[in-house]
């Protein structure tokens, strides 16, 4: 009985702290190389979810650009490329979600490189007018804190 009832505490204490995302999906647009990045985002530790959408020009890591906090359809969530996104196949992402005056943010990285295939990606892209799309083959968790 005790060893359920810690096993249950572990449980909650590590979704508490975490932001699953998905579907993502990213594209780069051949008229205008800029790139796209859509998912949904749940923060595990009260269900709520919302929608997220970046739009940036490739090749663009300034500072301006790495500095961006991107609002998702729910503000109190917002995404951020910390290392700008050259590539949309292999690029980090910083999310933040405020809960009750607290902010938490963490971060992951995808990479299309890795070996995983968790981060597909396909050239040219499978939308018309994409010269690249990428996406995930499975939900990606992101620790915050």
């Amino acid at each position: 009985m005790k060893l359920a009832i810690l096993s249950a505490l572990f449980v909650a204490a590590a979704s508490a702290n975490t932001l699953k995302l998905y579907p993502m999906a990213a594209k780069i647009m051949k008229d205008s190389n800029t790139g796209r990045l859509d998912f949904t985002v749940v923060d595990e530790s009260d269900n709520v979810s919302t929608t997220c959408s970046a739009t940036w020009d490739i090749g663009d890591n300034s500072a301006r650009a790495t500095n961006k906090w991107y609002p998702c359809s729910n503000p109190d969530f917002s995404l951020n490329l910390p290392k700008g996104a050259s590539s949309i196949e292999s690029f980090s992402l910083t999310m933040s979600h405020t809960l009750n005056d607290k902010v938490k943010t963490g971060e992951t990285s995808l990479n299309a490189h890795d070996g995983t295939g968790n981060w597909v990606c396909t050239k040219p892209g499978h939308t018309a007018g994409t010269s690249e799309e990428c996406g995930l083959g499975q939900n990606i968790v992101v620790n915050v804190y």
